[in-house]
């Protein structure tokens, strides 16, 4: 009877630390989860801050070819005007010109 109580001295020796590693073990998974769950809204922050900076660079960017556009557009304006100065110029050299021959 001795014996039968020793073997299950020990085997309820056996299952405490069993459980024991069990309750580490539940505890370091637990804090695995929370670490994970930490990292995913950390992630999940830096996805909404990457998409709200896409978006504005998106704004920036239209921004920016509406403003060369416009820019493209006055330089055309300018090189019209200029060209129409450089006739008329042309056109009064030629008339003087002609008048001082006649």
């Amino acid at each position: 009877m001795s014996q039968r109580i020793s073997l299950r001295d020990a085997q309820i020796a056996s299952l405490r630390d069993a459980l024991v590693t069990a309750e580490i073990e539940l505890a370091q998974a637990r804090e695995r989860v929370s670490a994970e769950r930490a990292r995913r809204a950390a992630l999940e922050a830096d996805v909404t801050s990457a998409r709200s900076d896409l978006e504005s660079a998106r704004v920036d960017l239209l921004a920016a070819q509406e403003a060369l556009a416009a820019s493209e557009s006055a330089e055309v304006q300018v090189r019209a005007e200029l060209l129409a100065w450089q006739e008329a110029a042309s056109d009064e050299n030629k008339a003087g010109h002609d008048r001082k021959l006649a």
